[in-house]
């Protein structure tokens, strides 16, 4: 099955559809807390060649991080950053990767969201953007966000969305279950996590089991 979706995956790409061109740059997140793994927690994506991006919720207490790329193969990465408050967190990669470009959202455009959390590999699914909008993950951490109109389940958190052109314009940290409804932590909120560990990476605290 996992052969399946990357083949199919590969052959959308080929026909020149660009947010299908960004599957190879996404991954399926697995951790280890206090002795149990949890495979289908969320999505990664390689925000350059060394770091991928997901969302901090998913992290909390892990001991150690495993990511799994388009073709099934096991990717290790270490936490090198982590915001709570706007639910990011920055992952160092054992190995190189194809990053996305990073570009803003615009009003009622038409987007595609990456997710690594199928056990056939990375999909699409179809989205719009609703609005841009400053936004909470449950009452804690402003952040500049995107409010979607998709199919996003919980193992699509840290998923990508990605405009026509194969950008990134945000990344999936929340979902009104029932009602197709998501939000996305805005890509500029991204970046600005990338330039602090340009200046000094932050120490982050080992779990507590």
């Amino acid at each position: 099955m996992m052969a399946g979706a990357v083949l199919a995956a590969l052959a959308m790409a080929g026909c020149g559809n660009p947010a299908a061109e960004t599957l190879n740059s996404v991954y399926r997140v697995e951790v280890t807390r206090c002795g149990v793994v949890d495979q289908q927690l969320a999505t990664a994506v390689a925000v350059r060649p060394d770091l991928t991006a997901t969302v901090a919720h998913s992290l909390e207490q892990a001991e150690s991080i495993t990511l799994i790329d388009a073709a099934g193969g096991v990717v290790g990465a270490g936490l090198i950053y982590l915001d709570p408050d706007k639910d990011i967190a920055l992952l160092a990669l054992d190995g190189t990767a194809d990053p996305l470009e990073l570009a803003e959202a615009e009003e009622a455009a038409e987007v595609s969201i990456a997710t690594g959390a199928s056990d056939d590999g990375p999909t699409l699914k179809p989205g719009s953007v609703l609005d841009l909008v400053s936004a909470t993950l449950d009452g804690q951490g402003r952040r500049r966000a995107i409010k979607l109109s998709a199919d996003v389940e919980p193992g699509d958190s840290g998923a990508p969305v990605i405009d026509d052109d194969g950008r990134m314009v945000g990344m999936v940290f929340a979902t009104a279950r029932g009602d197709e409804i998501g939000w996305a932590v805005a890509a500029d909120e991204i970046a600005l996590a990338l330039a602090l560990v340009d200046v000094e990476r932050p120490e982050v605290l080992p779990p507590a089991c």
